[in-house]
């Protein structure tokens, strides 16, 4: 169990990392967002709590305690990867390293002591955004100061203070996945996905913009535990997936209707009563989706009606012969929950509304 715990508080520490990676001159994430991020990596959320409460994560962030408790790195996680082999190209030190020059010039200009604003650090060859990203680093390490007015550094180099590390490590590759998810949540802040957000997150957006914040609510906590149960657990994952792809057309029948583009009798009786080979059905005849997709969205439903023991009855001493899913199975059905619910958003009726 300790190594278990060890492994959930790493994937916690390179979050960190990650956000700063991503934003660095405000890298915090809430725990709900560091949770939803690590528990990607297979781990149940009870796991990622509990590992959480053995952490600084556990006594309340910058902005309080709970839930909206903001966190960014602290200084041990950059330090911890410079001692155990040095910073990643992700971590912005060659910025930090130009933006020491420019502190240094202004300094002599103008005073140590005088305000430096992020316009006055960038030149040509030092851009706005890398000054950002240098700063960030020297924030990080106390290198820097933020001060009425602007930031304060009298640091002249990094000497001392930065070990590279080979590029094409398996921590930069590891990085690189985690700062995509890390730019997916800071695009939900502010409700706006981009192309590299998940199709699962875009469409809890979409549910939000419409209203739905219970069915919204409802979707997430049911990503979260699709996401935790990885592919360890390959029926619950089947399930999940075609529930959530029910739930997605049983969302958007409204709007489709509204549209003119549903028509099916069925959705004049009430969503209680709605199938999911019924939705399917209507979605392929209104162009919602193509033929193809609609095979495999009847694979996916075919793949949840496995819990249904009793289509499996045979003849013979045996009587059942129920199907088992496989880990293989549990990836096409997450994979075909992805590919069905970016069609359902780029669909015309749908799009215009996200």
């Amino acid at each position: 169990m300790d190594d278990l715990y060890g492994d959930v508080k790493r994937a916690i520490q390179l979050t960190r990392v990650a956000a700063f990676a991503a934003n660095p001159l405000h890298p915090g994430l809430t725990i709900a967002e560091i949770r939803s991020i690590v528990v990607q990596d297979g781990f149940a959320i009870p796991l990622v709590d509990e590992a959480m409460e053995q952490t600084d994560l556990g006594r309340g962030g910058r902005a309080g305690r709970g839930e909206a408790a903001v966190f960014g790195p602290g200084m041990h996680d950059l330090l911890a990867l410079r001692i155990q082999g040095g910073f990643p190209p992700q971590i912005p030190y060659v910025d930090a390293r130009k933006v020491c020059d420019s502190f240094s010039r202004l300094n002599r200009e103008q005073g140590a002591r005088s305000p430096k604003t992020v316009p006055m650090l960038s030149h040509a060859s030092l851009p706005t955004d890398q000054v950002e990203r240098g700063l960030g680093f020297l924030l990080q390490f106390s290198l820097a100061q933020e001060v009425p007015g602007g930031y304060v550094s009298q640091t002249a180099n990094l000497d001392g203070y930065v070990d590279e590390r080979p590029r094409g490590s398996e921590l930069e590759k590891r990085l690189d996945i985690l700062i995509g998810r890390v730019k997916s949540v800071l695009a939900a802040r502010t409700a706006a996905s981009t192309i590299s957000t998940p199709p699962t997150d875009r469409f809890h957006l979409f549910l939000k913009k419409q209203g739905l914040h219970s069915m919204a609510g409802w979707w997430s906590m049911t990503n979260q535990e699709m996401l935790s149960l990885g592919y360890r657990s390959p029926t619950s994952v089947t399930v999940l997936a075609a529930s959530m792809l029910e739930a997605a057309l049983v969302a958007i029948a409204e709007p489709a209707r509204n549209a003119g583009e549903w028509k099916r009798d069925f959705l004049g009786h009430a969503p209680k009563d709605w199938k999911l080979g019924a939705l399917i059905d209507q979605a392929e005849a209104a162009g919602t989706f193509s033929a193809t997709d609609a095979a495999h969205a009847r694979l996916l439903a075919e793949l949840r009606n496995r819990i249904h023991v009793g289509k499996y009855a045979v003849a013979g001493p045996d009587r059942f012969k129920p199907v088992y899913a496989d880990s293989h199975e549990a990836t096409i059905a997450t994979k075909h929950l992805d590919m069905l619910l970016s069609r359902i958003l780029s669909w015309s009726p749908i799009a215009a509304l996200t």
